[in-house]
């Protein structure tokens, strides 16, 4: 892995700086959470201890709302203005409850009740039958579709009517049916049946209040359904909010917090508002705080927070307010829970805390908050917050990836100017190498590198220039006591010796002929290359030295067939600018190294390639294969393939001599084995 690439790798730890600023986010969300929870408290205990004080704040019979819960019990919803009767419920908010009839699947009455004042407004929406009209002729007030109020005093008020429109209560009294003006509303026809809306006195209904709905079928059969019967003794107690407490409790109002009241069976009967109620009150638990911070930061604050699964759904519309935290309340024991509004991303705070009167829980009082005031207060702050993070990370990260990239390209320029000293075959640049290494000056860990390297350099350079003089050396102070020790053996050789003696001094003659050659192949590298360096080219008609040169080789090396391809005299002349004697000499190299591995009766083929672009020539002779890991080092020195070196003492310094004539020309050679398999290939270029 690059330095750069580890670099980068490093500055990502920079990213625990957010990591570290949302950590810190959630510990002050808990911190704003548990003091929110505290100044509910506080305003619980307050409210608590006034409504307490003044018992008569239940009403004229505040034992009723903590007597036994009655499942037949209505529940009337209390409004800032009247209802519109006209029949139709769009200004009806709150659910509906649903009565069904026992013996029709298909029958239903759907109930829904508010108070206004001092007027109650009931809404009947009958659904799975038509309308049976009342006619008179029949009966003075038993036939027909009709619906039964049951009051407080036990009458029974009868709403029907002979065609849609208009309708007011009837009853029976000593025989005679009277009118109740005061109870009047509307009778309308649906698509799934009727609907029929009312308005009367509160006063009329004595607290209690018994819904039947009488059905007649055109066959003749009844059906019966509402939270009483016709053989109801008495009618179930209605539940409202009281004003007392709704007064009591706006002098606590607050933008923010509602407050709620209930009762021993989870009624409420007071708050402080009711907004999802009334079709212009703004949306609920809505804040008012202003904040100008952007969006889409305020998303991502919020998605750092604590998520919660606890959804707010009905927010007790059907009149009751079972969330655990009342049930807790009513058992004795305060508390509160953390809510996550429907369809919004806002968190609601609800606080329970139980009304205890002479030890006995009567009912709860509980306090709603929205955490949106609170979070639009640090909103600004987080804004402050990012922004900063955001601009620390991108200067650490800026600053990293520019050192790193920095600190790379030094790295690689010291790399690049070390590669650039020493050519492809290993031999030191004379030119760069006395140029000075970059950063060689810094003083830092990458000078101190460069230094290294440079010291390096010169050290290597001065053993390669001993290693390179040292073959002529040692040709040269090898040739003096050689040339003793060959005439003192021919010397010896005119003495009488016996035959031990006279083998011995054969070997020893033998060996110091080997040593004479080995000493030449020494030097004739050497003498290459001084040769080199005096060498001018000349033009020269290279079809003709091949021919030439060609047909010789064919005298030398008998044991071979000597083949030329594309190589005639009557070809056009093909003029290069070489000199002769080295291609001559590369040659020699060439077919002495391809003669020493090709079997007897093998082929060797020169081969020339016309071109107009350079001058390509090759040498390829039967026999054995390159190893494929010695193909690119076959032209290095003392290199050699040959299994048995016999008598002349080859050192591999053939073929590195082809290599130094090569390059002279700018050319390249390479080895490689025969697509036949049968032989090895020496391709030759350079040119024109």
């Amino acid at each position: 892995m690059r330095l750069r690439h580890q670099l980068l790798i490093v500055s990502l730890l920079v990213l625990t700086l957010p990591w570290a600023a949302g950590q810190f986010i959630r510990e002050l969300e808990l911190a704003l959470q548990q003091g929110q929870q505290q100044t509910l408290d506080a305003s619980l205990n307050a409210i608590s201890a006034v409504i307490l004080d003044q018992p008569e704040l239940f009403g004229s019979d505040p034992e009723s709302y903590h007597a036994a819960n009655d499942p037949r019990s209505l529940y009337l919803h209390r409004r800032d203005h009247p209802n519109i009767i006209d029949g139709y419920d769009e200004d009806w908010l709150q659910p509906a409850q649903v009565f069904h009839s026992h013996d029709n699947p298909e029958l239903s009455m759907r109930y829904r009740g508010s108070i206004y004042q001092q007027s109650v407004a009931l809404f009947i929406e009958v659904r799975g039958s038509q309308s049976q009209y009342f006619n008179p002729t029949l009966s003075a007030l038993d036939n027909g579709d009709r619906l039964v109020l049951i009051t407080g005093n036990d009458r029974r008020y009868v709403i029907n009517s002979s065609s849609p429109g208009d309708v007011h209560g009837r009853y029976w009294q000593a025989g005679h049916v009277n009118d109740q003006d005061d109870i009047y509303g509307r009778w309308i026809d649906t698509q799934h049946g009727f609907n029929i809306e009312l308005t009367l006195p509160l006063a009329l209904l004595q607290q209690k209040l018994g819904l039947l709905l009488i059905d007649e079928q055109s066959d003749g059969r009844q059906y019966q359904l509402g939270n009483v019967t016709q053989h109801s003794p008495t009618a179930p107690r209605i539940i409202y909010p009281l004003s007392t407490l709704i007064e009591t409790l706006n002098i606590f109002n607050n933008d923010d917090i509602r407050y709620l009241i209930s009762d021993r069976q989870q009624w409420v009967i007071g708050y402080n508002q009711d907004p999802r109620l009334d079709n212009d009150s703004p949306t609920h638990y809505q804040s008012s705080a202003t904040d100008d911070s952007h969006w889409l930061l305020r998303k991502l604050y919020r998605a750092l927070l604590n998520p919660l699964s606890n959804y707010l759904q009905d927010d007790w519309l059907d009149g009751k307010f079972s969330s655990p935290e009342n049930i807790n309340a009513l058992n004795g024991q305060a508390g509160h829970r953390w809510y996550r509004l429907a369809n919004s991303q806002q968190k609601l705070l609800s606080s329970a805390k139980p009304l205890v009167v002479d030890g006995q829980v009567v009912g709860t009082i509980i306090a709603q908050q929205s955490s949106e005031r609170t979070l639009s207060l640090t909103d600004s702050a987080f804004s402050k917050l990012f922004e900063h993070t955001l601009l620390a990370i991108t200067l650490t990260l800026g600053g990293i990836i520019g050192y790193a990239a920095w600190l790379s390209r030094r790295i690689r320029r010291l790399s690049k100017s070390a590669e650039r000293r020493v050519d492809a075959n290993g031999v030191f640049v004379e030119q760069q190498q006395q140029l000075p290494l970059p950063n060689s000056r810094s003083r830092d860990e990458i000078g101190d590198l460069a230094r290294s390297y440079q010291q390096l350099f010169d050290r290597l350079q001065q053993y390669t220039d001993y290693l390179r003089t040292l073959s002529r050396k040692l040709s040269h102070e090898l040739r003096t006591p050689l040339a003793i020790i060959h005439s003192s053996l021919d010397n010896l050789e005119q003495t009488a010796l016996n035959e031990d003696a006279r083998c011995y001094q054969q070997r020893a003659k033998d060996g110091a002929l080997r040593l004479s050659h080995i000493i030449t192949a020494m030097s004739e590298a050497t003498r290459v290359e001084d040769s080199i360096q005096q060498a001018e080219p000349e033009q020269v008609d290279l079809n003709e030295l091949l021919y030439h040169v060609g047909h010789a080789y064919r005298d030398l090396y008998p044991q071979h067939r000597i083949e030329l391809a594309g190589i005639e005299l009557d070809n056009s002349p093909q003029l290069a600018l070489v000199v002769p004697e080295l291609i001559v000499q590369m040659l020699d190299k060439l077919f002495d190294n391809a003669a020493g591995f090709c079997p007897e009766g093998g082929c060797i083929t020169l081969r020339y390639y016309p071109s107009n672009s350079e001058h390509r020539l090759s040498v390829d002779n039967d026999g054995p294969l390159l190893p494929q890991q010695l193909q690119h080092q076959l032209f290095d020195n003392m290199v050699t393939l040959r299994q048995s070196k016999g008598d002349d003492g080859h050192l591999g310094l053939g073929l590195h001599i082809v290599k130094l004539i090569v390059d002279f020309h700018q050319g390249s050679v390479r080895a490689f084995n025969r697509a036949d398999n049968a032989g090895v290939c020496f391709d030759i270029r350079w040119p024109r």
